[in-house]
């Protein structure tokens, strides 16, 4: 090497290093913006385990151990906190970009060098996989080293580059499940190369080949029991589901929960990349370059992973999901950097790499910026000179299980289950304070102070709501606060929280706390399909609902009503008459020894027309014109306290929510504290709202099945 090879050289190197410490820095700024989510709780209880029990857990999961083990070296070094716990997840981004500098400078030169760890720096996936606690990004390193290696070893014959391929392959094996797929891919693709144009080198193929396989059996095994339980519950749904279809096109493009900004930019990155994709392509056949086989390998492989996972998620179970796709990108990325590279001006190559950064820049920010894993610190903000050292937390869905086991490693913690359902996660691994079952009743006996933790807005109904009644009613506690619920926009995770305590003197007077009347509340509906019919709404306090869903609902009336809640429904309502009043005492008797009105006068059918007056009455029902798809309803001197809100589009006026035979609603429905949509069944504990102001408003949005 001449001197002035050695100058372009040292420029080289500059200029790539350059690259690569920008790419790292831009990946760690906003490290610790977002709070832990459930996966990376996940992450952060399983390496609080031991080398061993990792392995252990891990067999029971759908993951590999070895992201768990490399993460549990970093953490066990810094701490256990967010910025280590993603750290492991950075690296395996910087690990993938650092292949430009050996393998794809190899095969492709220095440009290529340069242009691939760029793209990979920038790439949204990765700045927003570099964020997240999980194993993705090192998939992706190890798929593409496999491919990039596999090349290598078959186009030059190097021991040293057999070597590497048969170690990123187990090392890939061991890091997630698609590798299984993927490098069986590219074991056949090469096999079938070999076979037809190099049968000499079929024998370092059988050598690591064999070796792979030898070095991976212990975990086949493990692989092969986690595929008989193919009947455990599992939450990703059918691989035609639009949002996992839409989701695995654009994943490389934005959040892996989607883009707060305009899809526009997503778009036109999508049909970029396209358009490079297709120029590679033809450039490869017609010039029949040999580089131009790695695009190819590249392209088959990860063609072949999406056509072998969906067609596995219709034989066994669904398994496709846009995140796990994201192993792949780094042969998306040696595609387009092939489309740039044949761009016969240099301009040119320039001009698509800055355009790919503008289109990337706005996915960027939203990354780095937008607050998605839930209102985790305010949470732990409310909580923080509330929970006591023997305080215990009770939880209705697996997401905050798992959050609140991280966040509060010394508290003991129960996910309580339905019936007949296990479960989808591995909960080994936030033992031993994390627990699941299916009676909680044990688990809270003698604790004097228990968290009640629900999520609403839930789209699983294998995780319902504990009411708080049970709580109260069952395990003799007292409700201490009134429940505070917690959101955040663009997040999938609203929780509400509820102290109970066994202390009688803890016990909250909710009577004391809504004191007085609405003085004007202004409830806008919007979201109409059309302006036919009525908008009709209904109020329920919580005393009104509970009653109607045992009883109203079913044209009975209760045996038994206590005076608390006959006294607050009827005796001291404002919208009833003396009249109404009087007639519904004539029904009930109050026994003062059991502060208990009993029904002691059953109703005939010449009663039904009258307390449905009555009972039209206790819900507020109104019914008013829709303008614009728009309905609006005016309240004046509603109590102050918790209420469900219930509107539904009778388009045909016939005063009914008409219903399909064992279907959803065929009209249109909206209801209180649902902004995201309708989740599951509506129920109280789900979409009730505080209503304890003086002028309120209140906006709800119509929704059809």
């Amino acid at each position: 090497m001449n001197f002035e090879q050695m100058i372009e050289q040292k420029k080289y190197y500059i200029v790539w290093i350059g690259i690569f410490v920008a790419g790292a820095v831009l990946l760690f700024i906003g490290i610790t913006n977002n709070n832990i989510w459930y996966d990376e709780a996940f992450t952060g209880c399983l390496v609080r385990h031991s080398f061993v029990d990792i392995v252990k857990i891990s067999a029971g999961d759908n993951h590999p151990p070895l992201y768990f083990l490399i993460t549990k070296i970093i953490t066990f070094i810094f701490g256990n906190n967010a910025f280590s716990l993603r750290t492991a997840s950075l690296l395996g981004v910087l690990a993938l970009a650092a292949l430009g500098l050996s393998p794809v400078k190899r095969i492709f030169g220095k440009k290529a060098s340069m242009l691939f760890t760029f793209i990979t720096v920038i790439t949204p996936a990765f700045v927003g996989q570099a964020l997240n606690a999980r194993m993705y990004t090192w998939a992706a390193f190890f798929t593409t080293a496999c491919v990039l290696y596999a090349y290598l070893a078959v186009t030059g014959g190097k021991r040293k580059d057999w070597i590497i391929f048969g170690i990123v392959t187990v090392l890939g094996l061991y890091t997630h499940v698609y590798l299984m797929l993927e490098c069986l891919i590219v074991y056949a693709a090469v096999f079938v190369w070999l076979f037809f144009k190099d049968r000499k080198k079929l024998i370092p193929y059988f050598i690591i080949a064999a070796s792979v396989i030898v070095l991976y059996l212990p975990w086949i095994f493990v692989v092969l029991s986690q595929a008989s339980e193919v009947a455990k519950d599992f939450w990703i749904p059918a691989p035609t589901s639009p949002w996992i279809l839409w989701g695995t096109l654009f994943i490389p493009f934005q959040h892996e929960f989607g883009s707060t900004m305009s899809h526009i930019f997503v778009n036109i990155a999508c049909l970029l990349s396209g358009a490079l994709t297709v120029m590679g392509i033809i450039n490869a056949v017609k010039h029949r370059k040999k580089a131009g086989n790695l695009v190819f390998l590249s392209i088959i492989v990860a063609v072949a992973t999406f056509a072998g996972v969906f067609i596995l998620s219709y034989l066994v179970r669904p398994i496709l999901m846009p995140r796990y796709f994201t192993s792949v990108i780094g042969l998306y990325i040696i595609v387009w950097m092939y489309g740039i590279l044949i761009l016969k001006q240099d301009v040119l190559k320039i001009i698509s790499a800055v355009l790919l950064l503008a289109l990337f820049i706005p996915q960027i920010i939203d990354i780095k910026t937008v607050q998605r894993n839930g209102p985790i610190a305010e949470i732990r903000a409310y909580l923080q000179d509330k929970v006591g050292p023997d305080d215990v937390f009770l939880h209705s869905d697996e997401h905050q299980f798992g959050i609140f086991t991280y966040y509060y490693p010394e508290h003991k913690h129960y996910l309580l289950l339905k019936q007949g359902f296990s479960g989808f996660g591995n909960y080994e691994a936030f033992a031993p304070n994390g627990v699941a079952g299916h009676y909680f009743g044990n688990f809270i006996k003698g604790k004097s102070r228990v968290w009640l933790v629900n999520r609403f807005k839930n789209n699983f109904p294998q995780f319902p709501v504990i009411p708080g009644r049970e709580l109260e009613e069952s395990a003799h506690l007292y409700k201490a606060a009134l429940p505070r619920r917690f959101s955040q926009d663009n997040s999938f995770l609203h929780l509400e929280i509820a102290e109970y305590s066994a202390d009688p003197a803890d016990k909250l007077d909710e009577s004391a706390l809504f004191q007085g009347n609405i003085k004007e509340l202004k409830i806008t509906v919007n979201g109409f399909k059309n302006n036919q019919g009525k908008a009709n709404i209904s109020i329920y306090s919580r005393e009104l609902y509970e009653l109607s869903v045992d009883y109203f609902w079913q044209n009975t009336l209760p045996e038994q009503i206590e005076q608390a809640v006959f006294d607050k429904l009827f005796n001291n309502n404002n919208f009833l008459t003396d009249e109404d009043k009087k007639y519904l005492l004539s029904f009930y008797t109050l026994d003062e020894n059991d502060g208990i009105y009993k029904l002691t006068k059953q109703p005939v059918e010449s009663d039904k027309d009258k307390f449905n007056a009555i009972y039209e009455k206790l819900l507020h029902s109104k019914s008013e014109d829709i303008t614009a798809q728009q309905a609006e309803f005016i309240f004046n001197d509603l109590p102050k306290d918790m209420y469900y809100i219930f509107v539904f589009h009778d388009e045909n006026g016939d005063g009914l929510l008409d219903m399909r035979e064992n279907a959803p609603p065929a009209e249109g429905m909206a209801v209180s504290n649902a902004d995201n949509g309708l989740q599951g069944e509506p129920t109280f504990d789900s979409n009730y709202i505080v209503l304890d102001q003086e002028q309120m408003e209140e906006s709800l949005t119509m929704y059809y099945y």
